[in-house]
């Protein structure tokens, strides 16, 4: 009972936290959503930020939000503009011939009118297109948007919580026949050193039970009572002192698991130099109570200087690789991006294509509720194994593959 308190506490002050440290409203907020009549794009952009409210005080949480929307106006928004416009403006001056003043104040006008961030903006190209603006979802306002496309199924928050807790997704889905990774829990603020929790030497991932996006996750590698190990946005951990800090900050933050570390299928690791596994991200959905593949793409790590960068590819629904969908506004991405797409051709159709579609399908089954559900998996030499399955997922890629969610 204790244990659970400390937890809740744990988690009450990080919220708090987050709060402090928020410079943007919960999802696109304008004076207009106060106007009688309003069009399509709009109504559901007003939705998915009214819905982000929760459970919360209505009062508290719109006095909140009026205080970030004023702050955002007045400060954050202009200085997001200025140096978004100094990272990629260069760029586009070049490409579109669009100065960086006039990239500045087509972004800042989203920024103000839409509360639309400028790092979206260029994702979208709507210094080019602003009159799309409100046919995107953002990033900003993903968790009412998956929320509101479930609640139409019924959604409970018993298959969230399902989804959420590894250990128990994995239980749930093995005697179903989908290949999951395995790993063993330990308890959240456990005293015990990592390597006498280790089972003997090897390469092992460990990540908490119900987190996300790698918060706090890591790799080691345990050799005769040595640790060394990378954290999951590629710092080293070059002594079995960092690694046991790393280990100890984690159980921190929830239940911890330690899972053995997966290697990419020999065809795959012909992509990247860097030593880390190879996502493919399978995202399935409910259509006419049937479920479908939506899309698929891969992300290959890289290493650049002391952090981990991603190279995405889409993933055709025969199993081909694809060209990367938008302009990419960075040159030196841009070109490894081109080089990851041409070393793909070389492969073909992406190893164990079909098991992956046929199990992340199988996965969905017992979520009747979900409308969309991503699975993430690492391609071996033996097969797919699946990582978790995600309701939260980000929308930047599937639309810049299948074009803006809400002009369908």
């Amino acid at each position: 009972m204790l244990n659970a308190e400390v937890m809740v506490l744990h988690a009450l002050i990080n919220r708090l936290k987050q709060l402090s440290m928020r410079r943007h409203p919960h999802g696109l907020l304008s004076w207009r959503y106060l106007l009688p009549q309003l069009s399509s794009p709009l109504m559901q952009h007003r939705a998915y930020w009214w819905h982000s409210c929760g459970t919360r005080s209505r009062l508290l949480w719109g006095l909140w939000q009026l205080y970030l929307w004023l702050r955002w106006l007045a400060f954050s928004s202009w200085r997001a503009s200025y140096r978004t416009v100094q990272l990629h403006g260069p760029h586009v001056k070049k490409q579109h011939n669009i100065s960086q003043w006039q990239q500045f104040w087509r972004v800042q006008a989203l920024a103000w009118r839409w509360c639309i961030p400028p790092a979206a903006a260029y994702r979208f190209q709507l210094y080019r297109y602003p009159e799309r603006a409100l046919e995107y979802v953002y990033d900003i306002e993903v968790g009412a948007y998956h929320r509101l496309q479930s609640e139409a199924l019924g959604l409970t928050k018993k298959s969230l919580q399902l989804l959420q807790d590894k250990q128990r997704l994995a239980e749930k889905l093995t005697p179903l026949g989908v290949t999951i990774v395995d790993g063993y829990p330990v308890a959240f603020r456990s005293t015990n050193k990592l390597i006498d929790t280790l089972a003997g030497d090897g390469k092992f991932f460990l990540k908490t039970r119900s987190g996300n996006q790698g918060i706090g996750a890591f790799a080691v590698t345990a050799k005769n009572g040595q640790l060394q190990g990378k954290t999951f946005a590629g710092e080293l951990l070059s002594d079995s002192n960092a690694v046991e800090h790393a280990w100890q900050q984690l159980l921190q933050l929830d239940d911890a698991l330690i899972q053995p570390l997966l290697t990419n299928h020999p065809a795959l690791q012909t992509l990247t130099p860097a030593d880390e596994a190879i996502t493919v991200r399978v995202i399935t959905q409910w259509h006419e109570q049937q479920l479908r593949v939506f899309t698929a793409f891969i992300e290959v790590p890289f290493q650049d200087i002391q952090r981990t960068v991603y190279s995405v590819l889409p993933i055709t629904s025969a199993g081909d690789f694809a060209r990367y969908p938008a302009e990419i506004l960075d040159e030196q991405v841009a070109q490894r991006a081109n080089t990851l797409w041409q070393q793909a051709q070389a492969i073909g159709l992406l190893p164990f294509w079909s098991q992956l579609i046929e199990q992340s399908i199988k996965a969905h089954q017992p979520f009747s509720d979900v409308k969309a559900i991503a699975w993430d998996w690492v391609v071996t030499a033996t097969g797919g194994v699946m990582l978790e399955g995600n309701t939260g997922w980000g929308t930047m890629m599937p639309q810049l593959i299948h074009g803006p969610f809400l002009s369908k």
